[in-house]
């Protein structure tokens, strides 16, 4: 089923929203001698687009962005008028085309006006102009689209758009046959989640038991972050890189090949200041650190520093999320020891999928060093898990009252929360 939204507020925000999912559910249940035994299998994928704008906030960066290129006089140019008395000396405007803005552009082309010619954009009426005037990158930088499944401009993608279409992938804005500007284009979130269980319940002698096993599988089946602690690919221990073949480098023991370096200068690096195994840091001498605190310190610029493959422009390393699967046994029983009282228990794992906070933003990795401090969604996020233990005795008293006596163990593993990553 799909559902659309159109929505807007009295701040003149506007977007589109479109929620479809395909779903199929099968259950069943058999009967064998003394066993009830239910079955069932689960399987969702969904297809979540957005789009979103704010209208007025258009009109403020079309101000910026018009005459941008012409603000300064060509004063390597001049020329007089003479008018009888006093001679008058002139300069056009500069004209500074690496400068124009694609906005500034759109607006000239779809007018006819001169290149150098001064425009007031406030004399336009907005029934003339349109969001596709703007560039992508335009708009993403000053925070005035959102989207994914739809380009910039608010048309629904037809096909899919991975990671680098958004980092690479250009456009003929012109039709000159030449690509442009960026497209920028964001595919659609597509989570995939399977699940299966089977479950029997059966007595043997007095105890009467409950056993059950689920397995749930969750693809976000979208792009992640190779490595969370850095965004650009980097020498590993094991790599031949400069600092790493010299003959007076001797790497610790119990450092592996694929344990990331840290140096101690970005550009000219001279010094390996310490590793890293995932989350556990390790000093230059191959000691585990718990604050990698020390490897900052040991830098010229005062942060952790990554031994780069290239510290030339280059887009984040990325790869595919990793499908989780996850096994989740269910086992209870109960010990009538009277026809009032009995002893019970039970132990559940329970399983869900990460409610929000997961959907990969391009658009975040892109502006990353204009947003310091910014909250940036892991696409990286796992299934939450509860583990969940009792046992305990209950006793009927009378027609209206009983005693329930109860002792349980419950643990949260992999909740979802706001870390600081250096």
């Amino acid at each position: 089923y799909s559902l659309y939204y159109n929505y807007g507020d009295q701040y003149g925000s506007y977007g589109v929203q479109e929620l479809e999912q395909f779903s199929m559910k099968a259950t069943g249940s058999a009967d064998i001698q003394d066993h009830a035994i239910q079955f069932g299998f689960e399987y969702e994928k969904r297809t979540d687009r957005s789009w979103f704008t704010a209208p007025v906030g258009l009109w403020g960066l079309a101000r910026q962005l018009t005459n941008f290129h012409i603000q300064e006089l060509d004063l390597a140019n001049p020329y007089i008028i003479e008018n009888g008395t006093f001679d008058t000396i002139y300069y056009d405007r500069l004209n500074k085309k690496e400068s124009q803005s694609r906005f500034d552009w759109s607006l000239r082309e779809k007018f006819n006006i001169g290149e150098i010619e001064y425009v007031d954009i406030d004399s336009y009426n907005p029934d003339d102009l349109s969001i596709d005037m703007f560039s992508a990158d335009e708009l993403n930088q000053n925070g005035l689209v959102s989207y994914y499944g739809y380009d910039y401009k608010g048309n629904k993608l037809t096909s899919s758009a991975s990671i680098n279409d958004f980092f690479f992938e250009r456009i003929d804005r012109d039709g000159d046959g030449e690509v442009d500007d960026y497209a920028r284009n964001i595919g659609a979130y597509e989570p995939i989640y399977t699940a299966g269980y089977i479950q029997d319940k059966f007595a043997f002698d007095d105890l009467i038991f409950n056993i059950g096993l689920r397995v749930d599988r969750f693809d976000a089946n979208q792009s992640v972050l190779a490595d969370e602690y850095c965004l650009y690919q980097s020498y590993t221990a094991g790599s031949n890189a400069d600092l790493l073949t010299d003959p007076n480098y001797q790497r610790p023991n119990g450092i592996g090949d694929d344990y990331v370096v840290y140096v101690n200068d970005l550009e000219n690096p001279t010094e390996i200041v310490g590793y890293r195994n995932g989350r556990d840091w390790y000093d230059q001498n191959g000691e585990l650190i718990v604050d990698p605190i020390g490897l900052a310190q040991a830098t010229t610029s005062g942060q952790i520093t990554p031994y780069l493959v290239s510290t030339e422009d280059s887009i984040p390393v990325f790869s595919d999320y990793e499908p989780q699967t996850t096994f989740s046994p269910r086992i209870s029983f109960s010990f009538p020891i009277s026809d009032e009282a009995q002893f019970f228990a039970h132990y559940d794992v329970i399983t869900q999928r990460p409610p929000s906070g997961n959907r990969i933003e391009p658009i975040d990795y892109l502006y990353i060093e204009d947003r310091v401090g910014a909250l940036i969604n892991n696409p990286n996020l796992k299934s939450e898990k509860t583990v969940d233990f009792e046992l305990g005795f209950a006793q009927t008293l009378n027609l209206k009252s009983s005693l329930t006596i109860s002792a349980f163990y419950r643990e949260l593993r992999d909740m979802i929360q706001i870390v600081k990553t250096n």
